[in-house]
C-alpha cells in the first residue's frame, strides 16, 4: 500500500513523476489539475474541487497525489507513506516552464512563477516538517537525470 504526495514548483515534473510511479506500482495517480479546472478552462468551485479529491483519496487504498497543495493541504490525510519533493534548481524549473509555455503558447503566469516560487518552497518545507512528525518518509530530489528511477528503487526498499 502506497500513499504518496508529490510536491514541487510549477513545471518541476510532478505529473510526469506521478505517472511513472503510478505505472511502476500500479496505483492511482490523482492529478489535481484535472479537477481544479472545468471543461471551459476556468477554475472549479474550491469546495467541489476539494470534495472530489478527498473522495478519490478515500476510495483508493493506494494513491499518488500531486498538484494544488496549498488548496488541499488541510484535507490530505496525515497518514501517508512518503512525500517526494522535487526540489530542482530554480533555473531548471524556469527552463521547463518556458518549454511548456512554448508548447501550449501560454505565457500568462510567468510573473506568478517568479514571484511566488519562494513562498511555495517555504510552504513545502513547513509541510515536510508537519508530516515528518507523523513518521512520513521524505525524499528530496535535486537531480533530474535519474530522479524517477531513484524514487522507484527507494520506494521498493
Amino acid at each position: 500500500m502506497f500513499k504518496i504526495l508529490i510536491l514541487g514548483l510549477p513545471a518541476s515534473g510532478k505529473s510526469t513523476a506521478a505517472q511513472k510511479l503510478s505505472q511502476a506500482f500500479k496505483i492511482t495517480h490523482v492529478e489535481a489539475d484535472k479537477y481544479f479546472w472545468n471543461s471551459e478552462g476556468l477554475q472549479e468551485n474550491n469546495k467541489m474541487f476539494i470534495e472530489k479529491i478527498v473522495q478519490i483519496l478515500n476510495q483508493n487504498e493506494s494513491w499518488i497525489l500531486e498538484g494544488h497543495f496549498k488548496t488541499l493541504r488541510s484535507h490530505i490525510p496525515k497518514k501517508m507513506d512518503s512525500i517526494i519533493l522535487l526540489d530542482y534548481p530554480y533555473p531548471v524549473v524556469l527552463y521547463r516552464w518556458f518549454k511548456r509555455s512554448i508548447k501550449i503558447f501560454d505565457f500568462s503566469d510567468w510573473r506568478w512563477l517568479i514571484l511566488k516560487s519562494r513562498i511555495l518552497r517555504q510552504n513545502y518545507e513547513k509541510a515536510i516538517l508537519d508530516y515528518a512528525d507523523q513518521g512520513v518518509k521524505v525524499m528530496r530530489i535535486k537531480n533530474t537525470a535519474t530522479a524517477i528511477e531513484d524514487i522507484i528503487s527507494e520506494l521498493k526498499n
